[in-house]
């Protein structure tokens, strides 16, 4: 089954608790449980979705033996930023524009593709996974856990999963080890297939002249211990819809639900259920 098929079952998924437990969980709420619709999309999330459908294509094309030409690709991520700014209503930052964006996101993505390493054999594409979740009692959490992989490559013989990322400047050392991500994706592998692979973020930041930057990182049994506890108050939270603003949030300023969350507590029955 592809990840659009999974997502059609009840599931919990790294985005779903990320934002449940890390962005806010009203925001959740609203999203994935009222269903509200956003009153617009985040220009960032857009333009890193159009980076990632080219990478994806750049990808399947390594696999199958091609050389990707750098070109062909910028055109590509291009056309995708037209196609995506026509049919979504988008809110950019002061800073930028739709032409700046086709710019800095061409050059991004020639940064990535200049830094491909030949050593790298691809194996997988977007492969999609369903796992259960063992809680720290040995019982299962109620829903499985369901993601995608971006890529999966073989260096020295060993297995990595490989995640690519934008981001608006450098990570910090340190920062691939924090990742709820990559728990989630060494604890699934390790379901599968009974190894604890390496996860790597390719990371590619939007400044000027972009960086490229890789941070690997791995994780422990005790790692996905945590993990398993953290998605058992997850869905805790869920159960008895406990959902609240989070109110001196990073993510306020560009919160598609801002409006909604303002009116939150001057409406007692949407109160009482978020």
């Amino acid at each position: 089954m592809n990840l659009r098929e999974l997502r059609k079952r009840p599931h919990l998924s790294n985005s779903q608790i990320n934002q449940l437990l890390n962005v806010c969980s009203l925001q959740y709420y609203f999203e994935r449980v009222a269903r509200i619709p956003r009153a617009f999309n985040s220009a960032s999330l857009v333009f890193g979705d159009c980076v990632h459908r080219t990478l994806k294509t750049v990808f399947l094309g390594l696999k199958a033996g091609r050389i990707p030409s750098i070109e062909r690709y910028e055109r590509m991520f291009s056309r995708l930023w037209e196609l995506t700014n026509r049919d979504k209503e988008i809110k950019f930052p002061e800073t930028e524009d739709i032409q700046s964006l086709d710019v800095k996101g061409r050059n991004m993505v020639r940064c990535f593709l200049e830094h491909i390493d030949p050593a790298d054999k691809v194996q997988a594409v977007s492969e999609p996974f369903c796992v259960p979740v063992h809680a720290p009692d040995g019982s299962y959490i109620e829903l499985p856990l369901i993601g995608e992989f971006d890529a999966v490559i073989k260096r020295n013989g060993q297995p990595v999963i490989v995640d690519w990322k934008t981001a608006a400047r450098k990570w910090s050392k340190g920062d691939a080890d924090k990742k709820f991500q990559a728990s989630v994706y060494s604890y699934a592998w390790h379901q599968l297939y009974s190894v604890r692979p390496e996860i790597r973020f390719d990371v590619v930041t939007k400044t000027k002249v972009p960086g490229y930057e890789q941070h690997p990182t791995y994780r422990t049994e005790d790692d996905e211990r945590r993990m398993a506890l953290l998605i058992a108050r997850a869905q805790q939270m869920i159960r008895h819809q406990v959902y609240y603003p989070a109110e001196t949030g990073f993510y306020c300023k560009d919160c598609p639900y801002a409006s909604d969350c303002k009116a939150w507590h001057q409406q007692p029955a949407l109160a009482k259920a978020a």
